[in-house]
């Protein structure tokens, strides 16, 4: 039986699970892709219904300067603070990590690879989660006393939408963190989806012919290095140390580096605005270990996208919500770029999250969409672990009778596919702007002049060769 038989036949089956979560309408996800919504929109909330109105309405002319934003931040100044401030440590990737992890996955993959595929059990830190809870009335009443302001000006109207949304998302990620308390994943599901929204039929069966097909397309590359460079770069087992102290290196060619912390208990690099601790930073799993290639594609990603983005956003009095297709779009788009014009190979993002949440979705257990990954994966069990553990991050219960899927990383694929349009406009703005979520980044496209990026922001300085050959003088000292 093919993949796509096996999926139609078990889709028949899950008639009433995939029921729960009915796809929203993308009109031109698989279609043509410029077409995209205007502004490059998703549409992932189900709170607040005015944040969607954007999408109807007409082009107006860019009207506000970054200087008004900044202005206009004196009226919501303290607002901003208090949220800013409460919503500092909430951090869903955080939260809905296991602190058993390293132990579960070592287990399943020793399994799967002996033919076994079995539902993993995780455990959570509950005493975070709870704290985190208890910030519920204090959103509440933060939601309250921003909606009895009165803005006046298009720029302090753009800037309450904004802080209302930030509200709107966290306020999300608390309720689905007391769900996980409570054992009810059918709840946290629906937090995490009016999150990060989902990806639609289109999406499902685009990814399935990517994983058919595959993603990646020879180039010619821009980027010439000698026959021994090559071999170095591609042969160095880079430690996270090493991986630490280039992500400094990178930061500091901007300007003020943000910490960078080596953690036991963390799956991937991720560069928090929000966590535990209550102050940015950027994090690196302690086992990391990559090629001296693929560091410099993390530094064009983390540093030059995600971090840059932030500190931009930053400048102008923005706070980041948890949104991500902009956001991991533009990264993504980097590294296409990066494989087009060093290794002569432009590969698009991975299609195998977007599989795993459709499946998740229609009710597979973690160990069916694990074995349905590894048979596709042509059993490589410990990547197909990585797909599927990131799908079901923060459920409680692995047979998964209540459909869950935590579908964040949903962002790679559909967010490139988006960036890549989007990059046809040069006056977007969209990689100065990556941390902000759709609607909000809809928005500012449009009101903002962007002649005023050229002047007060920092801009992509593409270090990414220079840092390549900082990495060779480093492996050569």
């Amino acid at each position: 039986m093919t993949y796509r038989q096996d999926f139609t036949s078990h889709q028949t089956k899950r008639k009433t699970a995939s029921a729960k979560h009915p796809a929203p309408k993308h009109p031109a996800l698989g279609r043509k892709l410029t077409k995209y919504t205007k502004y490059g929109i998703i549409k992932q909330h189900s709170l607040n219904n005015n944040r969607n109105k954007y999408l109807k309405t007409k082009k107006e002319a860019r009207c506000l300067t970054v200087q008004q934003l900044q202005d206009a931040t004196a009226k919501y100044e303290t607002i901003k603070n208090r949220i800013k401030l409460i919503t500092m440590t909430v951090n869903p990737v955080e939260m809905v990590t296991p602190i058993n992890l390293g132990e579960a996955k070592a287990n399943w993959i020793e399994n799967a690879k002996n033919g076994v595929f079995v539902n993993p059990i995780f455990h959570y830190d509950y005493t975070a989660i709870i704290r985190e809870i208890q910030k519920i009335p204090m959103i509440e009443n933060l939601r309250t006393d921003l909606a009895a302001t009165s803005p006046d000006t298009e720029a302090e109207k753009f800037l309450y939408e904004h802080l209302m949304d930030v509200l709107y998302d966290t306020l999300h990620s608390l309720r689905a963190f007391e769900a996980i308390v409570k054992g009810n994943d059918k709840v946290s599901a629906s937090h995490f989806l009016a999150k990060y929204g989902q990806s639609d039929s289109h999406m499902y069966w685009l990814a399935i012919n990517l994983a058919e097909h595959g993603t990646t397309s020879k180039t010619q590359k821009t980027v010439k290095l000698s026959a021994e460079d090559t071999k170095l770069l591609l042969n160095a087992k880079l430690n996270a140390e090493f991986i630490r102290q280039m992500f400094i290196w990178a930061m500091e060619q901007y300007g003020e580096p943000w910490p960078v912390e080596i953690q036991t208990n963390c799956a991937a690099i991720d560069v928090r605005d929000k966590n535990s601790l209550g102050k940015p930073s950027i994090v690196i799993p302690a086992d990391k270990r990559v090629s001296g290639f693929k560091l410099v594609e993390l530094i064009g990603h983390e540093i030059e996208c995600h971090w840059r983005g932030s500190i931009n956003a930053e400048r102008i009095g923005l706070l980041k919500a948890d949104s991500e297709i902009i956001y991991e779009g533009v990264a993504k788009l980097k590294d296409y770029q990066f494989g087009a014009d060093f290794l002569g190979e432009a590969t698009m993002p991975k299609p195998y999250y977007i599989i795993a949440e459709r499946q998740a979705m229609l009710g597979y257990s973690f160990a069916e969409v694990g074995q349905n990954l590894t048979n596709l994966l042509n059993g490589d069990a410990k990547r197909a672990w990585g797909f599927t553990y990131r799908t079901f991050r923060g459920i409680t219960d692995t047979t998964n009778g209540a459909s869950y899927a935590f579908t964040k990383d949903r962002a790679y694929l559909e967010g490139f596919i988006l960036a890549r349009a989007m990059a046809q406009n040069p006056n977007n703005g969209f990689t100065e702007f990556s941390t902000l979520n759709p609607v909000t980044f809809a928005k500012l496209s449009k009101l903002l002049d962007r002649s005023e990026l050229e002047t007060q922001f920092t801009k992509d300085q593409h270090i990414q060769e220079a840092a390549l050959r900082e990495i060779l003088k480093r492996l050569k000292s």
